[in-house]
């Protein structure tokens, strides 16, 4: 997991250093085509199906992933490497609210004081004022939304598609939406930027590999909160590359939504939801991070 995360926040970096000049749109298509190409000879060759049976719910999984992808390779490109890992975390705490109203799940009190001090942590680092909106943070926020939909969406693809169907109709979904977004901006790489293009790609697609064995071969109970050492990658790469030092605030904030993000993590698993079930749609999941 450790290693997973490792390698999401190397993407993360590739992903900033390449919208610097590039179209988002550019990135989120290397992010998505790579994943394709990588994982479609494999389900040729098991004869996994690419078509999957729930097609309705396989275009809301991969709308809402591809939606989720851009917002948040868009986030990292506006503000700090950290910031935006820790707003791509709060999809744990919306996951909890959706699961609440549409998977009619019961609410205890211990969750509700995890969402409470969430939102708390979300507010620090947004900064909400009046005449003054910070578009990046609240974007942040809404690929967590987005990707809470492919959560719940992912529970109830298991009981039609495989794991390989679902990853591969997202990859479909966004590659072609990409195409779309950029095809009138398209802006040629360079010779670093395909490389770096190419890295985020390799790296986004073995980073789920690796969560997806971790959640496999260990309970999610206990491998989840080392997905949060990716806010630490993160911070690092952040201050090493571009200088960057969250405020104060902001780091009070992350904090709170972390350890928040654990607690909830934590009371699943204690609910009673099947390792195997919770542990593969954790790492379906994983393919929505930037």
């Amino acid at each position: 997991m450790i290693a997973a995360s490792l390698l999401f926040s190397f993407m993360g970096a590739l992903v900033k250093y390449t919208t610097a000049r590039l179209p988002v749109a550019e990135a989120a298509f290397f992010r998505a085509f790579i994943s394709l190409l990588m994982i479609t000879p494999w389900m040729l060759w098991k004869r996994i199906p690419l078509i999957g049976k729930n097609l309705q719910l396989l275009l809301l999984r991969g709308g809402a992933g591809f939606i989720a992808l851009c917002l948040s390779f868009y986030v990292t490109s506006k503000i700090e490497l950290s910031t935006a890992s820790i707003l791509n975390h709060s999809s744990t705490l919306f996951v909890a609210i959706f699961s609440a109203f549409f998977l009619k799940e019961k609410v205890s009190t211990p969750l509700i004081v995890y969402i409470v001090c969430a939102l708390i942590g979300a507010a620090l680092i947004v900064k909400p004022s009046f005449g003054v909106i910070n578009v990046p943070g609240l974007l942040g926020l809404a690929s967590g939304f987005f990707a809470a939909i492919v959560y719940i969406s992912i529970k109830q693809l298991h009981k039609t598609d495989s794991f390989f169907t679902i990853v591969f109709s997202f990859s479909l979904i966004s590659s072609v939406g990409s195409i779309v977004l950029f095809y009138n901006d398209f802006i040629p790489p360079t010779s670093i930027e395909w490389v770096a293009l190419i890295g985020l790609g390799s790296f986004g697609t073995f980073a789920q590999l690796l969560m997806t064995y971790a959640y496999k071969y260990t309970e999610a109970s206990i491998v989840s909160p080392y997905s949060f050492s990716g806010v630490l990658f993160s911070s690092l790469l952040g201050v090493l590359f571009w200088r960057e030092i969250p405020d104060g605030w902001s780091i009070l904030g992350g904090l709170l939504i972390v350890a928040c993000g654990i607690g909830i993590m934590k009371l699943k698993k204690e609910k009673g939801e099947t390792a195997i079930e919770y542990q593969e749609d954790l790492a379906d999941l994983s393919e929505d991070k930037p």
